[in-house]
């Protein structure tokens, strides 16, 4: 399922050749997701994050990908909607040795190392 248009819309983007891409997004708040992800104290689950890294992803590298490996994923912080609107996703390397970032302001909510191989 792609969250790109329904959870999330882009904002910003920003590429700084050849291994970095930054984007800006907005979450929805008023996704499903959200309602069912403890309804009253609704977070971003962790692999909705990581479902969202992935489109990103796709998108930087215009192809589709397929997650290979996840080497490390730290959760540092819950990504709630009622109090992050705008969120940074960070991307750097490439496919094979991605790097993502998810923050807002000073304060990192994830880090992710991911592996990925190309489906076409």
């Amino acid at each position: 399922m792609k969250l790109l248009d329904s959870l999330f819309h882009l904002t910003d983007e920003t590429r700084e050749l050849p291994t970095r891409t930054t984007f800006q997004l907005d979450l929805q708040a008023n996704h499903p997701i959200f309602r069912a992800h403890f309804p009253g104290h609704p977070i971003l689950p962790g692999v909705c994050a990581l479902q969202i890294v992935k489109e990103l992803a796709e998108r930087t590298w215009k192809s589709p990908l397929r997650l290979s490996e996840a080497k490390n994923i730290k959760y540092l912080a819950p990504i709630s909607p009622s109090e992050v609107s705008t969120l940074t996703i960070d991307l750097s390397g490439e496919p094979s040795q991605l790097k993502a970032t998810l923050s807002q302001g000073d304060t990192t909510f994830a880090k992710l190392s991911l592996r990925f191989c190309s489906l076409s």
